[in-house]
């Protein structure tokens, strides 16, 4: 119960109470006014009475005429007289209800009206005795209008008291809610600043402090995120291009080129700028360092709609980009672009483009290649570039090529995978190194198709050419929805970037999440880092869409690729997963950096691809804990 109501339900019952008191004591009031009232009309009519009697003498008649004449006057509930000289004795009692009045009323008033006896005398002689009692129904009927008029009152009274309080309790405690907003702002890893300070002393000195306290936590990710940037330029920028260095491509490649398309792989271009020594000589320095600069810029912009693209300086004279989802015959146009515009700066410095130009090999490669097979292609076609005498360029080509024939057999395995439900489900194991506890499981899925299981990286570009993705994605989904297997425990799935482009995907998610949301599994979706830094936008979406069913958000594959982590802050993820090399690769400041930055937002980092125990003591020194690969499944079996 919320403070408000609180306060409001204890005034409400005291004011309540007190209005019942007074009402009461009121009521009591009028209730001992009429009885007085009664009795002393009883005693001033009685001697009028007993006067009456008397002057009747002996005569009965006119005695029991006259006691019938005063007691239907209706002043009385009883008249009584008893005579000493005859043993006459007459009595006249109305034994009707008051009318109008409930018996409820009746019983709890419960008027007590006290007899009034008197000697009748005629002289000195006593005639006999006469008693009378009130009527009650005239203090019935006055005292029920009374209570009637009361719970009027009482109601009005209440009614404006509660009001009037209400009011006053929501002014008093109107900086209550902002301070409630405030703390479930900072709940949220929102840094949100009150400026308008209560007047009240206490919430005064509470909004100030948590202020304070915002300003202090803001201070923490705002030099969290400068030392990380600061961290990551001096690790993996080359000063003088501006582009990431080897040593960050040999950490990022094998992530590029395994980045899901309808491909199924991408180009990797490798250029050489051949004559640098002639440069250096005739320029100097400082104005080949613009070249290169300049030569960067071009890369660059040549690439800048290429999704997830990598571009490394690889040493003096080398670079490469990683473009995925493209051709050879895409890249060759792009690399063409490139030699026009480096020819166009030799031009403008007036230098001989004969002896300084570009070499230039492509290599179409697939996501399974192995990073060594990917360089060693690239350095042959180099080879052979620069061997030509009448190009620069030179594309390297597989001796086999079964694009045709594997098109047509991925649809047949596609269609039938997704009319028969054919997925397999596998798991991978997160865990808590120091609990040896299990966090979650991570699902992907394979396609069994005569009795040949074919993995995710080898069906999922055919899947995207043929615009199945999203479809697939919620078949699977509804198979692990409706394994018990996975009942009461947490169950990662991956999303892909084509998933969340889909404009139907939303819906669907919604619709499947309504028919299985009793299941009681609880799903946390994870989204790359690159797609989640390029989708902020349509991420807010789907996480609100989770929220809603209770289901969580996560990001992979984090490597300190944005320079602004406030996405962060908007997504709020529960976890970054992050490669052990690329962990194992930072300076201890820059590993305190991350950890200060994903416990300021209140954010798990976990550690990737661990393959043994002493990569898990390494990391237990750096106070990671929660660890996935290989060697999770050794140490916890299902």
């Amino acid at each position: 119960m919320t403070l408000f109501k609180q306060i409001a339900l204890t005034v409400s019952l005291i004011t309540i109470t007190l209005l019942s008191s007074v009402m009461y004591v009121n009521y009591q009031s009028t209730k001992t006014d009429i009885i007085d009232t009664l009795y002393q009309t009883a005693v001033n009519n009685i001697s009028t009475l007993s006067t009456k009697i008397a002057d009747a003498s002996e005569d009965n008649a006119i005695i029991a005429s006259t006691i019938d004449s005063e007691f239907d006057s209706g002043y009385y509930n009883k008249i009584s007289f008893e005579s000493n000289l005859n043993n006459f004795k007459y009595t006249q009692i109305d034994h009707e209800k008051p009318e109008n009045i409930p018996n409820w009323f009746i019983k709890i008033t419960n008027l007590n009206i006290e007899p009034i006896t008197i000697d009748v005398t005629n002289g000195w002689s006593i005639l006999g005795k006469l008693t009378v009692i009130a009527d009650k129904n005239i203090a019935y009927n006055s005292l029920y209008k009374v209570f009637i008029n009361l719970i009027y009152l009482f109601i009005i009274y209440v009614s404006i008291s509660l009001t009037l309080l209400y009011i006053i309790i929501h002014f008093i405690l109107k900086p209550l809610k902002s301070i409630q907003n405030q703390a479930e702002s900072i709940v949220n890893n929102e840094f949100v600043i009150q400026k308008k300070i209560p007047f009240t002393v206490e919430f005064k000195d509470v909004v100030k402090a948590m202020n304070t306290m915002v300003k202090k936590v803001e201070e923490i990710f705002i030099q969290s995120t400068k030392v990380a940037k600061e961290n990551k330029e001096l690790l993996y920028i080359d000063p003088t291009t501006k582009l990431y260095n080897r040593r960050y491509l040999m950490l990022k490649i094998l992530d590029t080129i395994k980045l899901e398309n309808k491909l199924g792989g991408g180009s990797a271009i490798l250029i050489r700028l051949d004559g640098a020594e002639i440069l250096n000589t005739k320029l100097g320095r400082q104005k080949v360092d613009n070249i290169f600069l300049q030569l960067a810029n071009i890369f660059k912009e040549s690439t800048n709609n290429i999704f997830h693209n990598l571009i490394a300086r690889i040493n003096a004279t080398e670079f490469i980009l990683i473009l995925p989802n493209f051709t050879k015959e895409q890249s060759s146009i792009i690399s063409n672009t490139i030699n026009s515009k480096f020819n166009q700066i030799l031009n403008e410095q007036q230098i001989n483009s004969k002896n300084i130009y570009l070499t230039i090999a492509i290599y179409q490669y697939n996501s399974n290649i192995t990073i060594k097979n990917l360089l060693t292609h690239l350095d042959s076609a180099i080879d052979i570039a620069k061997a030509k005498e009448d190009s620069n360029l030179h594309i390297y080509k597989d001796s086999i090529d079964h694009e045709v024939l594997a098109k047509e057999q991925w649809r047949e395995i596609i269609d039938e995978a997704m009319n028969n439900n054919n997925f397999v489900l596998r798991t991978w194991k997160c865990i808590n190194t120091n609990k040896n506890t299990l966090n979650h499981n991570v699902i992907t899925f394979t396609i069994k198709h005569n009795n040949i299981n074919f993995m995710y990286g080898d069906f999922m570009p055919p899947t995207i050419s043929l615009g199945l993705v999203s479809s697939m994605y919620i078949l699977v989904l509804e198979k692990i929805l409706k394994t018990k297997q996975f009942y009461k425990s947490n169950v990662v799935f991956r999303l892909s970037n084509e998933f969340l482009q889909d404009i139907n995907s939303l819906n669907k998610l919604e619709n499947l999440f309504d028919k299985f949301c009793k299941n009681n599994i609880n799903l946390i979706f994870e989204v790359h880092n690159i797609v989640a830094i390029n989708n902020i936008d349509v991420l807010k979406t789907y996480i609100k869409l989770f929220n809603k069913f209770n289901y969580k958000f996560a990001i992979n594959s984090f490597t300190n690729e944005s320079n602004d982590f406030n996405y962060l802050r908007v997504l709020k993820p529960i976890y970054l997963k992050s490669d052990c090399k690329f962990l194992f690769d930072q300076p201890s400041a820059s590993i305190n950096s991350i950890n200060t930055l994903t416990n300021t937002l209140d954010i798990k980092l976990i550690a990737t691809y661990v393959t043994s125990i002493d990569e898990i003591n390494k990391l237990k020194h750096i106070n990671i804990f929660d660890v996935q690969g290989p060697i999770t499944d050794k140490l916890i079996k299902d």
